[in-house]
């Protein structure tokens, strides 16, 4: 969907069914494969177009799914937006969560659902969605779209959404580590992926998540350890002396620090992740011009080729052919010079924006680098008065 607004196209009718699903790994997400279909009522489709030039054509607009904007009296289809994309993108995502419902399904009469949705009210919230899910659903469902986030927005808020959820599991492994020493879980025993990240730059991009996920394991890995071994020490000491109390602290310290590792880690995976996917957004959207040219100049060939065997034959019908072919072989040419221009167009939109989100991502990364040295300083400090309290006879 960040790849139809990039393009000014808004799709109109997105909903479950409307999604293909070819392959799904819910263990390795890098390997799944989904596509959208159900372009009828995108902006610059045969229908769509219909609709904005003839009042006599009908369009049966998918009322379950679409944004209270739409579906108001006298609403022209020049409210689809990207808002209202959204609105339907986060019923799909109801619909998901509820295995395949029908949205409004106690609701027959279409007006009924009119009139709900613009009275505010919006769908229940399924079972399985937690509330942070929830909280992102409901705010794609305003009312009014400016209100609504954007697709680049919502997609942030659904990284930070998994990478809670990561985090979430590491913590479990913190709360494993602070068992007795016969009881602890050696953190050898937790899946390491394997340290050789191909050099290539597009092995690189295509295996960045891949590497983002082994360096957050090693980092939690190597912070449950040096805090198993903190507590290891401490269970030995004798209870209530200062030695006792300075390790219960570092315990502490330990924890906020890998607390403070792991926000870092998340930061920096989502800064770069958003990087690196508008530069292959770009990249794809040049590669398929590139293709597209290759097409339009292989067919201008054999079409030449075909009007040079024709010139050699006479006759009337010999001549209607002609005339085709050189109008064929003008319109090809012309669709070439386009395309050539598309692909320069997009090189200087990639580089102009290339240049422009590297510097702002720079001065974010910084920033945010910054923050968190700061928080690693604070603990520090406040710890060192307890340090420097421990006597050395005690």
């Amino acid at each position: 969907m960040i790849c139809l607004v990039d393009n000014k196209t808004v799709h109109g009718d997105l909903m479950c069914r409307n999604v293909l699903v070819f392959r799904c790994n819910s263990t390795v997400p890098e390997e799944n494969l989904v596509k959208l279909t159900g372009f009828g009522l995108t902006k610059g489709s045969d229908i769509f177009s219909a609709t904005t030039s003839s009042l006599q054509t009908t369009v049966i607009i998918p009322v379950r799914y679409a944004a209270p904007e739409i579906l108001r009296i006298n609403s022209d289809l020049r409210f689809y937006s990207e808002k209202s994309d959204v609105y339907s993108m986060a019923v799909l995502m109801w619909e998901a969560c509820s295995y395949g419902t029908l949205p409004f399904s106690s609701l027959i009469n279409k007006n009924d659902i009119i009139h709900c949705k613009l009275r505010g009210d919006h769908l229940p919230r399924p079972k399985i969605c937690d509330e942070d899910l929830w909280l992102t659903i409901v705010q794609c469902w305003r009312l009014k779209p400016e209100e609504r986030p954007t697709f680049k927005e919502l997609r942030r808020k659904m990284m930070r959404l998994v990478h809670k959820s990561d985090s979430t599991a590491s913590n479990s492994v913190l709360e494993a580590a602070k068992m007795s020493s016969n009881e602890q879980i050696s953190s050898d025993n937790f899946e390491v992926l394997d340290e050789k990240i191909p050099c290539e730059y597009c092995d690189e991009l295509i295996n960045f998540d891949e590497y983002i996920i082994h360096t957050q394991r090693e980092e939690s890995n190597a912070a449950s350890k040096a805090l198993a071994c903190t507590l290891n020490h401490l269970a030995v000491c004798e209870e209530y002396t200062l030695l006792s109390s300075a390790f219960i602290e570092l315990a502490t310290v330990q924890e906020q620090l890998e607390q403070v590792n792991s926000e870092r880690t998340e930061q920096e995976f989502l800064l770069m992740n958003e990087l690196l996917n508008e530069y292959l957004l770009h990249l794809d959207m040049v590669k398929y011009a590139f293709n597209e040219r290759a097409k339009v100049h292989k067919r201008w060939l054999t079409t030449v080729d075909t009007f040079q065997k024709k010139q050699l034959k006479t006759g009337p019908q010999f001549e209607m052919e002609m005339l085709d072919l050189e109008k064929k072989i003008t319109d090809d040419m012309q669709d070439y010079q386009q395309i050539s221009m598309t692909l320069k167009q997009e090189l200087e939109i990639f580089d102009q924006n290339r240049t422009e989100e590297f510097k702002n991502n720079m001065h974010a990364y910084i920033a945010q680098t910054l923050i968190q040295q700061e928080k690693v300083l604070n603990i520090w400090e406040a710890y060192l008065p307890i340090a420097n309290n421990i006597d050395v006879t005690d």
